[in-house]
């Protein structure tokens, strides 16, 4: 994979975790959204190597296929706290990245 690509990858990856933030930080939200969150970060978040948000997004969205999905309401705090980290070292590795593509 080029380095354009994967800026353009890590930017949009970047841009999903915002909106997800917003989601989460709307104030009254549901056990459903906070499982749709999760399931919609969880193949980028893994793929682009966020090990400790993917695994949560893992951990809640396995929650649908249990048919209980309420303890994702618990979980809440925890997701937005991967998340929030995780668009701290998006936001690093895009710097490092742009640099990178400076340079050479």
């Amino acid at each position: 994979m080029g380095i354009e690509l994967a800026i353009e990858l890590t930017e949009a990856f970047k841009s999903s975790l915002t909106r997800a933030l917003t989601t989460e930080k709307a104030g009254v939200i549901s056990a459903e959204q906070v499982v749709d969150v999760a399931h919609a970060l969880k193949p980028t978040a893994g793929m682009l190597g966020f090990v400790e948000l993917s695994r949560c997004c893992q951990e809640i969205d396995g929650l649908r296929s249990s048919g209980d999905i309420g303890p994702a309401i618990e979980r809440r705090v925890e997701l937005l706290s991967k998340i929030e980290m995780t668009r701290v070292l998006v936001e690093r590795l895009l710097d490092h990245l742009k640099t990178t593509s400076k340079m050479g």
